[in-house]
């Protein structure tokens, strides 16, 4: 295995550190929970913001989402419910049979 030398992917820290696994990203566990927190803090503040009526637009189509839409984009956007996957399975094996 080669060693490759990276820097810590916390913002405030710019140490350089040889990789002891394929996938470490932080330079010590100490930057890793500081980057975890600082990250479920600003997930909390968003969902605050966005209960308390923070407007948000789909990230796709850009119309107002509402405040009890958790995610970042619209029913129109996010893709194909489950009944309509099934139904196109449906339609699949119906068809293959």
């Amino acid at each position: 295995m080669t060693s490759e030398i990276i820097t810590c992917a916390r913002q405030d820290c710019t140490n350089q550190f040889t990789k002891r696994k394929h996938n470490q990203k932080y330079c010590s566990s100490e930057c890793c929970r500081i980057a975890t927190n600082a990250n479920i803090m600003a997930n909390y503040y968003a969902k605050q913001a966005r209960l308390q009526g923070k407007e948000r637009a789909c990230g796709s189509c850009g119309v107002k989402l509402s405040r009890y839409n958790g995610a970042d984009y619209c029913n129109k956007c996010s893709g194909p419910t489950k009944k309509q996957v099934a139904e196109n399975v449906k339609g699949y094996l119906l068809g293959a049979i």
